[in-house]
């Protein structure tokens, strides 16, 4: 990690040179992430992709409610159980948590994959809308912005909402192919 963020002071200070030589840098940063997961188009997958997981949602919060119950039972009424009992419950408990454990890796590990689903089918869209920002603002730099790395931004700098308004306003383009060629001009 300190080499990455090494790299990425070594930029600044080569962009804050190169400003000194040639002029002001216009440069701005996009949270990539948010763009694409507060567009419509993100909101309407992710909760179809919802709806397909409540029934395992609500199958999990019965489980986790059947283990508290069953913790509950073993405190209430550890002192009138038999040792037998009491291991017999505690193992019970133990399998229901490793059950749970499972389960609930297995839940995130789909969320994440269906999340992961929606940046691939909607990134192109989401460059292109980045690209034709980048050529409308004139901007020189543009870095994807990174709340947990990034100690600060000043707002005005950060195009995040402006990319999520484009991608909105396209909602109903297709998705750009990126392994389509780019068309050849005619011009010679």
């Amino acid at each position: 990690m300190n080499s990455r963020l090494l790299k990425i002071l070594c930029t600044f200070v080569f962009a804050f040179v190169a400003v000194s030589s040639w002029g002001q840098l216009k440069i701005a940063v996009v949270n990539a992430t948010a763009a694409v997961f507060e567009s419509e188009e993100a909101k309407e997958e992710m909760s179809v992709v919802e709806a397909e997981l409540t029934p395992e949602q609500e199958r999990l919060q019965g489980l986790d409610g059947d283990l508290k119950e069953l913790q509950a039972r073993l405190q209430t009424d550890a002192e009138i159980m038999s040792d037998l009992e009491k291991t017999e419950l505690q193992n019970e408990i133990d399998d229901k948590q490793l059950d749970l454990n499972f389960n609930v890796e297995r839940f995130q590990r789909r969320v994440t994959d269906e999340r992961n689903k929606i940046m691939q089918k909607l990134g192109p869209k989401f460059n292109a809308v980045l690209n034709d920002l980048i050529e409308i603002e004139g901007y020189d730099l543009v870095f994807n912005w990174n709340p947990q790395i990034t100690i600060y931004v000043n707002p005005k700098h950060d195009i995040t909402r402006k990319v999520t308004e484009m991608l909105n306003d396209r909602q109903d383009e297709p998705v750009p192919d990126p392994n389509a060629e780019a068309p050849a001009d005619d011009e010679e």
